[in-house]
């Protein structure tokens, strides 16, 4: 019997959530409240505690085994709770495309949503994360011009998804069915391997409510290449497009 490829044995490990409509059943039941336009979908509903604290926060990740350097605030202005890392995130290696430095700085309240996300992308054999950038000093959004996430160092840009094969899924080439304005979840039932994989560990964070903006390539142009997963530590709903 041929012995089953990469992507078969990391789907084996997304099983739970390749069966879940995130936009249906589960978020019906959990969302307090649930308003639509077109096929986003904002869902108000618990999510995981946010440190009110850095030094509670920095406590939490040391006590997750994540290794890290703090950042003064001038190297990081706009940035609460500054850092970056020095070692992977639960078993997973997250780094900026091109290396340069100041896009790997992050807010340490990401980086425990990154620590909660990491079971997922193992369970998915992946290894290393690679993003386009978190921290963008100043950035603000193309449209409406306010303070992105990027410029706080609570969102990061997924591009390029390491697996322990040394196969690499990019969004750019293997996230299927991108139809603009099509709900991302739940998983299409005729994709292929790497774009089940993408869109399996996507929308397991979804479902547990870790990021409060999730734009993928349905969203538009801008985010062809890359899924933007967002913290918003003052608020309660997500919100997925």
């Amino acid at each position: 019997m041929p012995r089953p490829g990469p992507f078969v044995l990391a789907l084996a490990g997304l099983c739970a959530s390749c069966a879940i409509p995130i936009i249906g059943a589960h978020g019906a039941e959990r969302a307090h409240e649930r308003r639509s336009r077109g096929s986003a979908l904002t869902l108000h509903a618990e999510r995981p505690d946010v440190p009110a604290t850095a030094e509670r926060c920095y406590a939490e990740l040391e006590g997750a085994g994540v290794r890290f350097q703090r950042v003064a605030a001038g190297r990081a202005h706009g940035v609460q709770m500054p850092l970056q890392l020095a070692g992977p995130v639960g078993g997973v290696a997250v780094w900026p495309r091109g290396r340069k430095a100041i896009h790997g700085i992050l807010d340490c309240r990401l980086a425990l949503r990154l620590v909660s996300w990491a079971p997922s992308l193992r369970r998915a054999r992946v290894t290393g994360l690679e993003h386009y950038s978190i921290y963008r000093p100043g950035a603000r959004t193309p449209r409406r011009g306010r303070v992105s996430g990027h410029a706080r160092g609570l969102a990061i840009d997924a591009a390029r998804f390491h697996l322990e094969s040394g196969e690499v899924v990019d969004v750019l080439s293997d996230w299927e069915d991108r139809g603009r304005g099509d709900a991302p979840c739940p998983q299409r039932s005729d994709e292929a391997a790497p774009s089940r994989l993408l869109r399996g560990v996507v929308c397991e964070a979804v479902e547990q409510r870790l990021f409060s903006v999730v734009l993928t390539p349905h969203h538009d142009r801008a985010h062809h290449n890359h899924v933007h997963l967002e913290l918003k530590p003052e608020v309660s709903w997500t919100y997925v497009r």
